[in-house]
């Protein structure tokens, strides 16, 4: 299989191993369990074509591992991100690191701000122990701004984390006070920066489709790099990317 097939059958496997199991008429047990010959016969009804070593090459090679068989490899679950919820994957309270890590972006600010972290529609907050993992998943929706979740002074408050088999943190909520705010990352080397500008003065922005921006002027102090932060967003590009700056 090649790396786009493996893709769109992995978006397929988290489809019905996560949110709708009833797209293909799938049965997940208490545990989220499906059977492997029952998965690969009723995708068929999607036109999803799949042969059992097709699947355990997806399952072993996914880059987040998001998906485990049981030892014999007859069943197939989703190790975290449910939003069935009648799964129950039976974590395990752990003690977690000091620092977690979430990726964002700057349109979710306000209101991680104002309540905190959501699980939302999932069964729990997902984060990550590395920050260069929080930095893909921020990707996925634009330029990433990571945010330090204080963990273990969350543990020692009562706060209880679950660790899945892929090592992705898991909890209830964040509330805002526990979160840092102060790391976006840059575009270049992917180093974190802080939020704070060279200077307080505004660059006003002209792109070739005549819209502007205001920005704030940055400099990336690991690689060196030019960078523009956006007033609203906080989230920083490459000064190079723009010509034509005024002074606002």
């Amino acid at each position: 299989m090649n790396d786009k097939e493996k893709k769109h059958m992995s978006k397929f496997l988290s489809l019905v191993l996560r949110h709708k199991p009833k797209y293909i008429n799938l049965e997940l047990d208490e545990n989220g369990w499906a059977e492997v010959d029952e998965l690969i016969e009723k995708a068929k009804s999607r036109h999803m074509h799949f042969s059992f070593d097709e699947l355990i090459e997806v399952v072993t090679t996914n880059d987040k591992q998001r998906f485990s068989f049981n030892p014999n490899n007859t069943k197939i679950r989703a190790n975290q991100g449910h939003t069935v919820k009648t799964v129950d994957l039976k974590f395990e309270p752990k003690q977690p690191p000091e620092f977690l890590y979430h990726g964002t972006v700057g349109k979710f600010l306000e209101s991680i701000k104002t309540s905190g972290l959501d699980k939302r529609r999932r069964q729990h907050v997902h984060l990550s122990e590395e920050r260069e993992t929080a930095i893909k998943v921020g990707s996925r929706r634009g330029v990433p701004i990571i945010l330090s979740i204080r963990a273990l002074e969350m543990h020692r408050k009562g706060y209880e984390f679950y660790c899945s088999e892929n090592k992705v943190w898991l909890t209830d909520h964040v509330p805002t006070e526990f979160i840092e705010y102060n790391l976006s990352s840059c575009p270049n080397c992917k180093d974190s920066i802080e939020y704070s500008p060279i200077s307080d003065v505004f660059m006003k922005v002209k792109f070739k489709d005549k819209s502007e921006k205001k920005v704030y002027k940055k400099r990336c102090e690991n690689c060196g790099t030019n960078l523009v932060m956006n007033k609203y967003t906080r989230n920083h590009l490459a000064y190079s990317n723009y010509s034509n700056w005024e002074l606002d």
